[in-house]
């Protein structure tokens, strides 16, 4: 594929995931919805316990495998050598799956000898349960990067929106029955295995023919690279908003812990929506083959800024829009008990933004192999918990949140410095204040629509007001130049693109 073509391939299935991911995020967020409205404040902290320990062993069983996977097999792609892309899926299948055996056994010695650790925690008697979803949840990302690598994203998406769909069905009907919140979980982990299925049908059918081997010395440079992306991704936990809720529990109890899940919950939420990590498996692996055919990172450079320019153009505008109409969504769509986490959320979306300048500079750590730069900036979660177990019990879930936000802005800080060293970086400033003048402009004509919210139906009309002001702001204020719009309009066959 040439490298015109590629990079409109390229493009065009970054833009098929964000469209595929809104599709499915609209199943997902009617989820969040019902759970949140139909469950205690109390109900919810233990839900999102359960959810966090599936997500923390899905990191623990990771193994590095899932990361490694998105930066070499697209190289070897490139190279033509199948074989080791099967040989790398394989292994990671193996290793991940005789962590998990592991695992199980020692939840079974944590149960016996800590019991009380264990309920605490509200994991008691379902712990080896997590681990098992979490394992299918690791192996189901493995498997979606394969597929990324092979650049069969539309299969991928196509899938996970019918999930999300099913999914949203059955919560509504195990709600409706008064089923607990286990059964939540439990759900989420059929779900999975089904995804799992569904995926390995579609790689299967590409390895069939082909046999698993690689050389000694592509062992041990992948060696390296995932036992430091391991290691990042499990301290990572640590700076993770979602250990934070555990130190919550703990010290203030499970309400507060709601509260401060419900406020984490839609910012991760917007997180996962946010086109920066939605189009990063389809970038990745772009810069990656782009960097092993050429070397050239001029290439590397102009790929990155045009990156960041997409994710602020789409992401800042969203930011602004909740933050001014954020208690209209409470009270009308969510539940008005959770307003009491009002302030809790203003820092969590502050931090949602940090998160999104990180996910740009992860592209760049992968393509120059240099993941001890991830670990390095890990060092930050020490002083970040010492500060929590120390200002929790008299800050409450403000306190824990503000210390959150600041520990990231350290590692966005400690990254941009070290990937310097290596990597001359210069992000796109001048369309960056475009782009928040034109959020601004919305951001006003909302605030003063405010009045005229008193219902559902007002809310939707006046969000969508909101984004034509922001859609006619940046036509008049555009902030890519003539060669982004034209490789976009290139990408999408038509002539869409005039911002």
């Amino acid at each position: 594929m040439s490298p015109k073509n590629s990079v409109r391939f390229a493009i065009f299935n970054a833009v098929y995931s964000y469209i595929g991911k809104a599709v499915s995020s609209v199943f997902t967020a009617l989820a969040f919805v019902l759970i949140v409205r139909s469950l205690s404040v109390t109900d919810y902290g233990r839900y999102t316990f359960y959810i966090n320990g599936v997500f923390f062993v899905a990191i623990l069983l990771d193994l590095g495998m899932a990361e490694l996977i998105l930066r070499y097999a697209p190289q070897h792609l490139e190279e033509g050598n199948i074989s080791t892309v099967k040989w790398m899926f394989k292994k990671s299948v193996l290793l991940i799956s005789g962590a998990c055996a592991g695992a199980i056994l020692l939840s079974f010695i944590i149960m016996r000898f800590l019991p009380g650790l264990t309920s605490r925690l509200q994991l008691n008697k379902v712990l080896p349960f997590i681990i098992i979803f979490g394992w299918m949840r690791i192996i189901m990302l493995i498997l979606g990067n394969v597929l990324n690598a092979f650049f069969k994203q539309s299969y991928r998406i196509t899938c996970e929106i019918a999930i999300s769909a099913v999914r949203l069905f059955f919560i509504y009907l195990l709600i409706k029955r008064g089923m607990d919140v286990w059964f939540l979980i439990v759900l989420f982990g059929a779900l999975d295995l089904i995804m799992i299925a569904a995926f390995y049908a579609k790689i299967g059918a590409m390895f069939k023919s082909v046999s698993a081997k690689a050389g000694r010395d592509i062992f041990g440079k992948m060696r390296w690279f995932a036992l430091n992306e391991y290691l990042y991704r499990l301290f990572w936990f640590f700076t993770d908003n979602r250990f934070d809720l555990y130190l919550v529990g703990l010290i203030l109890g499970l309400t507060p812990a709601g509260y401060f899940a419900f406020a984490a919950g839609i910012v991760n939420l917007l997180i996962d929506w946010s086109p920066g990590l939605i189009i990063r498996p389809v970038l990745a692996p772009l810069f990656v083959q782009k960097y092993a055919a050429a070397k050239d990172i001029s290439m590397i450079q102009n790929i990155f800024q045009l990156h960041n320019k997409f994710l602020i153009f789409l992401t800042l505008p969203i930011f602004a829009a909740i933050a001014v109409i954020i208690d209209k969504v409470i009270i009308y769509i969510l539940d008005p008990k959770y307003l009491a986490s009002l302030n809790v959320f203003f820092i969590f979306l502050g931090s949602m933004f940090l998160v999104n300048i990180l996910i740009p500079l992860r592209n760049v750590i992968a393509m120059i192999e240099r993941p001890d730069i991830s670990n390095i900036t890990n060092i930050v979660a020490i002083p970040k918990i010492l500060l929590i177990l120390w200002l929790a019990g008299s800050m409450g879930i403000i306190g824990v949140a503000s210390i959150y936000a600041l520990s990231l802005a350290a590692i966005i800080l400690i990254n941009v410095v070290l990937i310097k060293k290596e990597v001359e970086l210069a992000f796109p400033w001048k369309s960056f204040f475009k782009i928040a003048g034109n959020s601004l402009v919305m951001a006003a004509v909302l605030f003063s629509l405010r009045p005229l919210i008193v219902n559902r139906i007002n809310l939707f009309l006046i969000l969508i007001c909101g984004m034509g002001v922001y859609i006619l702001a940046a036509y008049l204020n555009k902030a890519f130049d003539d060669r982004e719009r034209a490789l976009f309009n290139r990408a999408f066959k038509v002539k869409l693109w005039y911002f």
